[in-house]
């Protein structure tokens, strides 16, 4: 799955399912992106287990995240200016895509 979307092939393993804003404006906010992927997921035993994370380019990512008590690992590589993602309070920021898998599966 993560292929697809240019990340590193060792995400797959790692990678549930990818969620994003709709065309016709259901989820059109951060927040309501992440409210949709928890209730889609098992959600509350993956946060017991600390495996639910987000990963995102933008402050709005870390926010949305941070409403619903998910951590976010930002990806400098997007659109964020310098210090953004640390400044919204991302729990880490990675500068690659290799940076990213060893953020998230620990190589």
């Amino acid at each position: 799955m993560s292929a697809r979307y240019g990340l590193h092939e060792h995400l797959d393993r790692g990678v549930d399912d990818v969620f994003g804003a709709t065309f016709d404006g259901a989820r059109s906010t951060k927040g309501d992106v992440v409210a949709h992927a928890l209730a889609s997921l098992d959600a509350a035993a993956l946060s017991r287990a600390g495996r639910v994370v987000m990963v995102g380019d933008r402050e709005h990512d870390v926010l949305g995240a941070a409403a619903h008590g998910v951590a976010c690992v930002g990806v400098a590589w997007g659109y964020a200016r310098p210090g953004e993602l640390a400044a919204a309070g991302a729990a880490a920021v990675v500068g690659t895509p290799a940076e990213l898998t060893a953020a998230l599966v620990g190589e």
